[in-house]
């Protein structure tokens, strides 16, 4: 399901029939005026259209809110609507997928559809390890040990395969894992929030971050997340 959040019932509409530009009759597009956690927890949402601006509520602040409390492997896609272009930068913290300029509707939305296609399809990629298909989605990190790497995955199952992370790093450079510590290799679209020391994934657990790869890793992390590639 596709959700649009926005208390501006007539520009939702409009967003709406734009979307359906893009979707099959067969997905269900729903709009809301305000930000329904029962409805949202209880529906599986592929994609969140959520304005920022939803009365006196902020829509980047529920954004975090929503997934500190909501933390699931199939969490939803956000993508923020805004009629003022200074929330770019403060919708950051959020993660989100792609941020709309409602005056720029067309255009925005085009590039945004795009990039979710390219992510659906990232998704569905797949590599083998001792003879089993595995999602890389589904991957949280890679760690080495010694002569070995051990692929993390979301239920917390490890995988070992005789490699080096130096040849894993290279082989999925294209598909959104960076290396961030002489030890780990981790998927971006898994990460929640990251400090000067650390990456913080999915239910609290974190990796570090190696002084050696940091600045690379920022600039690589920010190029995923805001798709300035």
């Amino acid at each position: 399901m596709i959700v649009i959040i926005d208390d501006e019932y007539d520009f939702a509409e409009n967003l709406k029939k734009e979307l359906e530009k893009y979707y099959t009759e067969n997905e269900k597009i729903e709009i809301l005026t305000g930000f329904d956690t029962i409805f949202l927890a209880n529906n599986n949402i592929e994609t969140l259209f959520l304005d920022i601006e939803l009365g006196s509520q902020n829509g980047i602040d529920l954004a975090v809110e929503y997934y500190r409390y909501n933390q699931c492997d199939n969490a939803p896609d956000i993508v923020f609507v805004s009629s003022h272009d200074n929330y770019v930068h403060h919708s950051f913290v959020a993660m989100p997928l792609y941020f709309i300029r409602k005056e720029k509707l067309i255009p925005d939305l085009k590039e945004c559809m795009q990039l979710l296609k390219k992510v659906k399809s990232e998704q569905k990629m797949e590599v083998t390890i001792q003879n089993e298909r595995i999602k890389l989605a589904n991957v949280l990190y890679i760690e080495s040990n010694k002569n070995n790497v051990y692929y993390v995955f979301l239920n917390r199952k490890k995988l070992k395969m005789r490699t080096t992370l130096r040849k894993i790093e290279k082989e999925l450079i294209n598909y959104n894992f960076i290396r961030c510590h002489a030890s780990f290799v981790v998927n971006m679209s898994q990460i929640r929030k990251v400090t000067s020391d650390f990456i913080f994934l999915d239910k609290d657990e974190k990796i570090p971050i190696g002084e050696k790869y940091y600045m690379n890793f920022l600039d690589k992390y920010a190029d995923y997340k805001f798709r300035k590639k």
